[in-house]
C-alpha cells in the first residue's frame, strides 16, 4: 500500500468497509492509529463531522497472494443442500471461507460469510457464481 508517496507510515485495512483490490479507495488519517484506508462510499468517509484535511490519497500496491476479507449477505430460500452448494461455489472460485453463519426462518436462509479473496475480479467472480445458485435471491457485500 502506498499513501500518497510517504513511506514507513501504519496503514491498515478498515473493517468498517473491507476494501479490496480493484476498489476505489481512500485514506483517513486516525489518531494514533496511522491511515486506515476505506472504499470510497463508505460511510465513515461521509460523516459531516469530518475534517477533510484528515483524508488522503492511497493507492493499492498489494501483493499477487495478499488476500482480504469479505464479508457477504445471502438471502436464499432454504433447501437441502444449500450450504455446500454456497461452500462449492466459493472454493470453485479460488477463494477462502473464514466463518459463516446460516439461519433459516420460514423457509428462507440468511448467510452471513466471511471469505478471503485476491481482488475485485475475485469477488466479482463469486457473486456471479453464488447467484447462478438455485434459490438465491440475493447476495452482497456487506455495509455498515
Amino acid at each position: 500500500m502506498r499513501v500518497a508517496g510517504l513511506d514507513n507510515l501504519m496503514v491498515h485495512f478498515a473493517r468498517c468497509c473491507q476494501p479490496i483490490p480493484g476498489d476505489q479507495i481512500m485514506g483517513l488519517i486516525t489518531r494514533g492509529r496511522g491511515v486506515s484506508v476505506h472504499r470510497m462510499g463508505c460511510t465513515n468517509l461521509n460523516d459531516p463531522n469530518l475534517d477533510e484535511g484528515r483524508l488522503i490519497e492511497v493507492v493499492w500496491d498489494a501483493a499477487p497472494d495478499q488476500t482480504f476479507m469479505v464479508k457477504l449477505i445471502l438471502m436464499a430460500s432454504d433447501r437441502q443442500n444449500l450450504l455446500a452448494d454456497v461452500s462449492n461455489a466459493i472454493s470453485a472460485e479460488g477463494a477462502n471461507i473464514i466463518s459463516g453463519e446460516f439461519v433459516t426462518e420460514d423457509a428462507m436462509a440468511r448467510a452471513t460469510v466471511v471469505i478471503a479473496v485476491r481482488s475485485l475480479n475475485a469477488l466479482e467472480r463469486i457473486l456471479t457464481a453464488v447467484t447462478k445458485i438455485t434459490g438465491v435471491e440475493r447476495i452482497e457485500r456487506f455495509q455498515s
